[in-house]
């Protein structure tokens, strides 16, 4: 037997209830937590793209260069299974599962948002290193004359201690 879906509902209508599905949902919860390899892969599966959704579209643009949504996304993943594994979340079906699943990705979002919001970290200080071409380039500094000669001094003598295949290899 499948093992039931997440349905969205409009909230207004009284579900029927289903024998079977809370004990069932129950389960996979369990094995879940547990850490059962294959219902972790079925989470990951039903979870994984249902929970970019909110983390995109929570998380500022701004912030997509530092981090993005599928940062978000293990990082909720992370925090789910170590309080789970720890005894910390009552999970009864689930329902409940998608609705904490989603409460831990607002928190995420937003906890991502004051960190990167913070006065020394915030995007609007940020500053592109732009080359002469003018495309985006790192910041590589050429040594000076005397550092370069000492940098060629300590790779001789490396190179000197090593045999002559480990040489050619550096």
């Amino acid at each position: 037997a499948a093992l039931p879906r997440i349905s969205q509902s409009s909230g207004s209508q009284a579900r029927e209830p289903v024998v079977g599905k809370d004990q069932q949902s129950r389960l996979w919860v369990q094995q879940l937590v547990e850490g059962d390899d294959s219902v972790v892969q079925d989470f990951w599966e039903q979870y994984g793209h249902r929970l970019r959704g909110p983390a995109a579209k929570h998380l500022a643009p701004r912030f997509h260069r530092r981090e993005g949504p599928e940062d978000v996304i293990q990082s909720v993943c992370r925090t789910f299974f170590r309080r789970a594994q720890n005894g910390e979340l009552e999970l009864p079906n689930r329902d409940a599962l998608w609705r904490l699943l989603w409460a831990i990705t607002i928190a995420k979002v937003r906890e991502k948002a004051r960190f990167h919001g913070r006065k020394k970290r915030a995007s609007d200080h940020e500053q592109a290193l732009i080359g002469g071409d003018g495309n985006p380039r790192m910041a590589i500094a050429e040594p000076s004359p005397a550092e370069a000669v000492a940098f060629s001094d300590q790779l001789q003598h490396l190179l000197s201690s090593l045999d002559a295949e480990d040489r050619r290899i550096v």
